[in-house]
């Protein structure tokens, strides 16, 4: 065996702490009502009463010896009580070692009970609870609560609620009999299965948030009302199983530079962890059985090992050798893009570049009239040309690259590449990024994208579900809404598209616009908010942006759009954009003004039956922090889960810096109408042929307008043609009556 890094000892250290005395399963938290003589008093067994404080008359704890004709004794938890924020609980703290113990090796949690409406039809009481919560033990962020709610519907079905996983009706179990409730923990997975006399019902519960330490029994709801009959609590906490066993071990092989690397090892038995170490190094952040090298460079070559451990110790692969063959391929430009707020252009290489070469202005010339004013790495394959002067909207721009190499001194090829300024797109003037399905590209290293048209080169991210999923991006569907290309978010995936803020300029600010067509595939459920917009700053992870939920009192229990900022607090201010017709396509327009003002929406649904539009706004104290930090399109940039994840498909998206006036907010949506559905507005249709030249149909007198500020009449006649090199929405048209 090599000899172990210092990580892997205090790693290993802190896991057999966790090893039993004795080579058995170990009852840490028990209630025996047991079926002969009288039950005990939970009190005289070290359980702690919670007691509530209002209408005590409306709660009963008591013993019943035995139970009616059951054959079982049992000990009654009622609430029938209005009063809200009142527990009639049982509760048994657990210690530091016996929490960590339980999450390294496994527990169980069984509950031995029948359930009983207090109050006739108390539907929806979720008050009778059976819980643990494992107080933050275990490693940082998995403190957990998995809570079991036992009531009865309004058809007398025994109905149990996984707080924050399933709802599960209980069809053919009778209420009125004894039944054993399970929650059996697996350490690998970190969820719950939960049984129901043995039979599993739910699986893949990962339980909820909010601390809580040891095991509660009763009826713990806040608000609900209950009616359980306890006959037997027990947790038990698992024997620490056996080490893993090595089932296979990760290949090696030689790589050329650049390929992408993946090593992937398996063991059998409990695995509570993995770990990848390089030459005897450990490597961080990787955690699972798959090790992924997506560019191969000399550096990563070596031995790496996969160690799978569990409270009983570890189990080491056998080394995967990797070498490097030598790289002799010279770098090459493989892209390039121009932006008109962040004055530089962009450019893409190959591979890494050694970086003092790279970066000394010298080695790039630019067309143009423009001088280059320094270069900045932005990856291993980006670089940012400055620009004395921005690139202008629509205008060609050469750059010429030499005296680069790469990392094994390979010299780059003198090259030149030629890129066109994003234009387009309605006031240009303000805009900071721009995508629609037209805007697909390769991404350098796994697959599509969508890219930012308005230059500043944002592309997208996923993060998956790390050991269960691939990173993810979403898909490009092919002429997904009337011909043009869109994308699609799978909340499943937790796919979405990322802006750097840092990087790409023009998110420091007040006041902001944005646009959006989209489609959500089905009204959201409860507790769950698709994000179609989410910029965060240092401030707040939700700073602005607009979201799609099921409703709530605020909005008369309609689905809606929500547009909110952030008051100076940190509380939400929403702007509630209602009802929003779910399954269809539409324009959802926001805006956030700074300071002391509002957040407004708007939806304009194009469903079949014709084209509707709702509006909403609030006010309130806004706070903009001038640090952006990332914009997610499709899920909150900090969420962890699929409570935030858009689930559905989206065709363009234009975010704009200011407050844009009600015309200039009128041609955008004029633009995307017109776009995507054809049918704009009475008197005046603008429809791109696939050629790219503008055909307007128009009565009474048409004009145009460059800038929105003056309108020139033109003496044409309907339909009129304009050529794709002066197309929409460069020109904006309207028509008037005479």
């Amino acid at each position: 065996m090599k000899t172990e890094s210092i990580q892997r000892f205090a790693t290993l250290a802190l896991l057999l702490l966790c090893r039993p005395a004795a080579q058995a399963d170990t009852i840490a938290a028990a209630y025996q009502a047991g079926t002969t003589g009288l039950a005990p008093d939970p009190a005289g067994l070290d359980w702690i009463p919670g007691v509530p404080s209002l209408e005590p008359e409306n709660f009963a704890s008591e013993g019943l010896s035995p139970d009616g004709i059951t054959g079982f004794n049992a000990w009654r938890m009622l609430d029938n009580s209005a009063a809200g924020g009142q527990f009639l609980t049982w509760t048994k703290n657990l210690t530091n070692e016996e929490h960590a113990k339980a999450f390294a090796n496994g527990w169980n949690l069984k509950g031995r009970l029948r359930v009983s409406d207090p109050v006739a039809a108390n539907a929806g009481g979720n008050s009778v609870v059976l819980l643990y919560g494992n107080n933050a033990q275990g490693p940082v962020g998995t403190a957990k609560r998995f809570i079991l709610f036992l009531d009865l519907n309004a058809a007398g079905t025994l109905v149990a609620t996984l707080a924050g996983g399933p709802t599960v009706p209980l069809t053919g179990v009778d209420p009125a009999l004894y039944h054993l409730h399970e929650f059996e923990f697996n350490p690998t997975s970190k969820t719950v299965v939960y049984l129901v006399d043995g039979v599993s019902k739910a699986s893949g519960y990962a339980g909820t948030g909010t601390t809580f330490d040891g095991i509660q029994w009763g009826t713990g709801s806040s608000g609900g009302k209950g009616d359980g009959y306890w006959n037997a609590v027990t947790f038990t906490i698992r024997d620490a199983p056996a080490a893993p066993t090595l089932v296979s071990s990760p290949a090696g092989g030689a790589f050329d530079i650049g390929s992408s690397i993946t090593l992937t090892g398996s063991f059998s038995g409990v695995v509570a962890s993995y770990e990848w170490s390089k030459d005897s190094f450990l490597i961080p952040n990787a955690t699972g059985p798959t090790l992924t090298i997506p560019f191969a460079q000399a550096g990563d070559a070596g031995n790496y090992v996969l160690t799978a451990l569990n409270g009983s110790g570890f189990t080491e692969s056998e080394p995967a050798i990797v070498t490097i063959k030598p790289d002799i391929t010279p770098p090459t430009v493989t892209g390039l893009s121009a932006s008109i707020f962040a004055s530089r252009l962009r450019v893409h290489f190959s591979e890494p570049l050694n970086e003092t070469l790279a970066g000394a202005p010298e080695n790039y010339v630019v067309s143009g009239g423009r001088t280059v004013t320094g270069v900045n790495r932005v990856n291993d394959f980006t670089w940012d040309v400055g620009l004395n002067l921005p690139p202008v909207a629509g205008t060609s721009y050469t750059l010429t690259v030499s005296g680069v190499k790469d990392l094994a001194a390979n010299p780059l090829t003198t090259v030149s590449i030629s890129a066109t300024a994003a234009s387009g797109f309605p006031v240009m003037a303000n805009l900071i990024a721009a995508f629609h399905g037209g805007s697909a590209q390769s991404h350098p290293l796994d697959g599509v994208t969508w890219k930012d048209l308005s230059g500043n080169e944002n592309h997208a991210l996923s993060p998956g579900v790390e050991g269960t999923r691939a990173l993810s991006r979403p898909q490009l569907v092919a002429a997904g809404l009337n011909g043009r290309d869109t994308f699609s978010f799978a909340r499943g995936n937790r796919q979405f598209l990322s802006i750097d803020g840092p990087i790409s300029t023009g998110f420091a600010g007040s006041e902001f616009t944005f646009f959006i067509v989209a489609k959500q595939i089905a009204v959201p459920a409860a507790g769950y908010f698709p994000n179609l917009l989410r910029h965060r700053s240092s401030f707040s992870a939700a700073h602005w942006g607009a979201y799609l939920f099921a409703g709530s009192a605020s909005t008369s229990n309609v689905p809606s759009m929500v547009v909110s900022s952030r008051s100076s607090s940190g509380s939400e201010v929403p702007c509630f954009v209602t009802p929003a017709a779910f399954g269809t396509w539409g324009i959802f327009t926001g805006q956030v003004n700074g300071g002391f003002s509002e957040s407004s929406g708007r939806i304009e649904d194009h469903a079949p039956a014709g084209v509707n539009v709702v509006t909403g706004s609030a006010a309130g104290e806004m706070y903009f922090d001038p640090t952006p930090v990332s914009t997610a399109i499709g899920r909150s940039p900090n969420g962890t889960g699929t409570v935030d994840s858009f689930d559905g498909e989206m065709a363009e998206m234009l975010i704009y810096a200011g407050a844009l006036t009600a015309e200039e907010q009128n041609a955008i949506q004029f633009y995307l109408r017109s776009r995507y559905f054809a049918v704009v507005q009475p008197s005046l249709a603008i429809l791109q042929t696939p050629a790219g030249d503008v055909e307007v149909t128009f009565s009474g007198v048409l004009q145009h307008s460059l800038d929105l500020g003056s309108w020139t009449t033109l003496n044409v006649s309907s339909p009129w043609r304009v050529p794709a090199a002066a197309r929409l929405p460069e020109e904006f048209f309207r028509s008037v009556i005479p």
